[in-house]
């Protein structure tokens, strides 16, 4: 009996890790935008949590990446979500690229190429407004965070700064090529 236990112990276990690997290598990523996919791979991924289909973005991010990774070789793609998107559409992974203590996502953010609030993951946004949208936080459908709340949240406070730095030097999406946009879009106050 315990000898079955442990042998369903360890299907379970590698099925699990099929598919909840946490950490991989990023230079099996390729990239389309904020975007990116791995050969043989069903699942997309994001180097955005929120609006990645909308929020203003510049031009360059793609080559921005792919030269971040070719400065950063080995970096590691650590899974921080994990979200269906649907039958047809199927599973998206937001996911922070990290080299030591280096971190695309936040270099994305100091360069003013993302504004800040796109690293908040889908369980922050969607716990805002859950009520409002009448969402359930237990259904299937919700994402789900898989990391510790305390790194997620220690990330986000370095987006802040990065964001504030980007702001301050007025680079990217903060510089004035982009003022009348990002004023449009609202953030920029008029």
């Amino acid at each position: 009996m315990i000898r079955w236990i442990a042998i369903l112990g360890v299907i379970v276990s590698v099925n699990t890790m099929a598919r909840a690997e946490e950490n991989f290598d990023a230079d099996s990523l390729v990239f389309k935008n904020v975007f990116c996919s791995r050969n043989g791979d069903k699942v997309s991924y994001s180097v955005v949590g929120t609006g990645a289909f909308r929020a203003p973005r510049v031009d360059t991010i793609e080559t921005f990446m792919v030269s971040w990774l070719n400065r950063h070789p080995h970096a590691t793609a650590r899974i921080v979500e994990q979200s269906t998107l649907g039958p047809k559409l199927g599973q998206i992974d937001y996911i922070w690229i990290e080299k030591g203590n280096e971190s695309l996502n936040i270099d994305l953010v100091r360069q003013g190429i993302v504004p800040g609030g796109m690293m908040a993951d889908g369980v922050e946004y969607l716990t805002l407004i859950k009520d409002a949208m009448r969402l359930d936080p237990g259904s299937p459908d919700f994402p789900k965070r898989v990391i510790d709340d305390h790194t997620y949240h220690a990330f986000m406070d370095k987006v802040v700064i990065a964001e504030a730095a980007a702001r301050s030097d007025r680079v990217g999406l903060w510089s004035d090529d982009y003022r009348e946009m990002m004023k449009q879009e609202g953030y920029i106050p008029d």
